[in-house]
């Protein structure tokens, strides 16, 4: 039978064998030698429960140490000096009604007070004050206060042990005096463990006081009920662990009478819901996204949690030169100003995929940034103004940087050498593609247009170039279905490419596809290449001067081109490419310039000034074409050239023709061409086989 334990009690003046007399004596204070002063406590109330070892071990479990039992106490004890012997304290083992105890000496660690089963609220101590603070000292040799020659620590802001993985119930139960938890490996926080600790400002939870769940996802349910109920003071509960560590629970239990929110790390902000004024229910979001409110996130300072400011979030450089913009931070405000130095140094950065799919309108980039990388902006759809500081230091803005910016109508661009990548791979994106912009005028800096760098910018109506720009590369207007005018910085005509001062000389593959409302364009004389498609399906173009010095045209560069009606082909070009006015419906008249026979003589024949070769595949495939006049400089016609043109009539091979090849198909479907006079030096009419190569093509 378990023994009943005795309680010895000793009243101011009191001595007892088994009990340590208490002096209450006038405050002063004991200097330590080289240490900070100590305060003596001086307990001026009437009385006192002293609490030692004055009773036998429990006879069946002499491991457990002894229990403080339920007892009548004197009204007058205000305070207890309580002894590492005691293991459990029963239900009032502080004693009923009357009793006002409101200060405790503890002579152990907070490990021993830890390991302390309480059973109920009524066996903590603290149950049995009623008035005024209470406070609990805990014997601390280091510590800022005497009593009774032993010095303690104000229990006041506490880090519960690595080796403590639950907070048994009521273990802190009216415990005023504490401000700050941090829980570091507790598992499990117990019924009432906190209640009525009103002076509690935050708590620190970390992960382990999660549990897996059967999808690998995680719960906050080992916080019992009423664990912080009457913690009035409470504001923040810091989570210490994964964005997404936690999801939602529909029944914790929890009361943790909160006024205010629960904020997490990385990027984890309001993760509660409010119930009559008191959170009952945490819940933590799972989604990609965090829930954002009014107020700043935190980070661990010298191991405290610190409310910072709302900034973006930066990571220093390697050589620890400069930072690096590396997301959204904390700022939830629509409208955004980077500043431009961090810590003294310059921030140079805007990093990959930093405001991914963010939802602010306007933003300022900061003077100091020299490049905004992949991504940086990617899918900001609510983003409307992008402006960048005076004196920027811009030079480089990469792939996909604002690729899907659906509400950015317009970008004054500063001085950048670098919009894009020169590559033109498949796995990139432009860097304004599918963007909202309207007009754009690429500043002198630039020397190219990169690939897909306007793709599907079914909004852009106006496109100014830089006169230095060499080359337009792939893709880079293509589908910009609304381009009405392409011109040069210097041109002032909507349409023109400056001959006189612009660079421009390759046009590469695509680069102004189904650019369906394009009308005009007329290029500057240096151009020499325009690569296959670059104009397909541009149903609206009726009028494209070509330059002089262009040698290289593209397979089905004006294919589909159902509005273009005629064109004069440059008298360098090498070839007429395969497709290249495939489907172009309303085409009536392909000529060359043309120049006298002979140059000396005014009178002469006029001939086309030509330097063709060949005519390709399906070039004339579809078009209305009336009159063909073939070049004397043409050496083969290939197959089906000119089939299906039912509207020609007139064939006519100019005198001193070095014609030699006609593949087969190349007139087929021609039924309105009558008479046709091949020239002397044919060779090959029709089929040609493969081991021959006389004018193939």
């Amino acid at each position: 039978m378990k023994t009943r334990k005795n309680l010895l009690f000793t009243i101011f003046g009191a001595v007892s064998l088994f009990a340590l007399v208490v002096a209450f004596m006038t405050s002063r204070s004991e200097v330590y030698a080289s240490e900070e002063p100590v305060e003596d406590i001086t307990v001026i109330e009437t009385g006192t429960a002293a609490l030692y070892n004055t009773s036998p071990l429990d006879k069946d479990n002499p491991n457990a140490g002894l229990v403080i039992d339920s007892v009548s106490n004197p009204t007058a004890a205000s305070y207890a000096h309580i002894t590492t012997d005691y293991k459990e304290f029963a239900n009032n083992a502080f004693g009923v009604d009357g009793l006002n105890l409101d200060t405790i000496f503890y002579d152990g660690t907070l490990e021993d007070w830890l390991a302390i089963n309480i059973v109920s609220a009524s066996a903590n101590p603290f149950s049995r004050a009623f008035t005024g603070e209470r406070k609990f000292y805990i014997k601390d040799d280091a510590g800022k206060y005497k009593h009774d020659n032993i010095r303690y620590s104000l229990l006041e802001n506490i880090s519960i042990p690595n080796t403590v993985t639950t907070i048994n119930r009521y273990q802190f139960y009216g415990f005023t005096n504490l401000q700050t938890v941090t829980f570091t490996n507790v598992q499990k926080i117990s019924t009432g463990a906190f209640q009525g600790c009103s002076n509690i400002s935050y708590i620190i939870l970390t992960p382990s006081i999660t549990t897996a769940l059967m999808n690998g996802k995680e719960r906050l349910n080992n916080i019992e009920e009423n664990a912080f109920a009457g913690c009035t003071s409470l504001q923040y509960a810091y989570f210490d662990g994964a964005k997404n560590q936690i999801i939602d629970s529909a029944d914790l239990g929890l009361n943790f009478g909160l006024t205010s929110k629960i904020h997490t790390t990385n990027e984890s902000y309001l993760i509660s819901t409010t119930v009559g004024g008191a959170i009952n229910k945490l819940k933590y979001r799972l989604d990609t996204e965090p829930l954002m409110d009014s107020l700043d996130y935190w980070r661990f300072v010298d191991g405290l949690p610190t409310i910072w400011p709302r900034d973006l979030d930066y990571k220093l450089s390697t050589n620890g030169e400069y930072y690096e913009v590396t997301g959204i931070g904390n700022v939830t405000d629509t409208s955004i100003t980077m500043k431009s130095t961090l810590n003294g140094l310059p921030i140079k950065v805007i990093g990959i995929n930093a405001f991914y799919q963010k939802s602010f309108t306007s933003f300022e980039v900061g003077s100091e940034v020299t490049t905004i990388s992949n991504s940086a902006f990617e899918n900001c759809a609510s983003l409307s103004t992008l402006t960048f500081a005076a004196g920027s230091q811009l030079t480089t803005i990469e792939d996909e940087a604002f690729y899907g910016c659906s509400a950015l109508t317009s970008i004054n661009l500063p001085d950048v050498t670098t919009l894009g990548s020169a590559t033109g791979s498949t796995d990139k994106k432009g860097v304004f593609e599918n963007s909202g912009l309207t007009s754009i005028t690429l500043p002198d800096t630039l020397t190219l247009v990169s690939s897909y760098a306007f793709k599907g910018c079914t909004s852009l109506t106006t496109v100014v170039l830089s006169n230095n720009i060499t080359t337009i590369k792939k893709e880079a207007f293509k589908g910009c279905t609304s381009l009405t005018v392409i011109k040069s910085t210097t041109s002032g005509d909507s349409n023109v490419i400056d001959s006189a001062n612009s660079d421009l000389t390759t046009v590469e593959e695509s680069a102004f596809e189904n650019c369906t409302s394009l009308t005009t364009i007329v290029f500057a004389n240096v151009t020499n290449t325009l690569e296959a498609k670059a104009f397909k399906g541009c149903t609206s173009l009726t009028d494209i001067t070509l330059p002089e010095g262009l040698t290289t045209i593209g397979e089905s560069i004006f294919e589909n081109c159902t509005s273009l009606v005629s064109i004069v082909l440059p008298k360098n070009l090498s070839k007429i490419s395969s497709r290249m006015f495939y489907g172009s419906s309303k085409l009536t008249t392909v000529t060359y310039p043309e120049v006298h026979s002979d140059p000396n003589d005014p009178t002469s024949e006029m001939v086309y000034d030509s330097a063709t070769t060949r005519i390709g595949t399906y070039a004339f495939f579809g078009t209305k074409i009336t009159t063909i006049k073939v070049p004397a400089s043409v050496t083969a016609i290939s197959y089906n050239a000119f089939k299906g043109c039912t509207s020609l009539t007139t064939l006519e091979i100019e005198t001193g023709s070095n014609l030699v090849t006609i593949r087969e198909g190349a007139f087929y479907g021609c039924t309105n061409l009558t008479t046709v006079v091949l020239p002397e030096g044919l060779i090959n009419l029709g089929y040609l086989e493969e081991t021959e190569t006389v004018g193939q093509t």
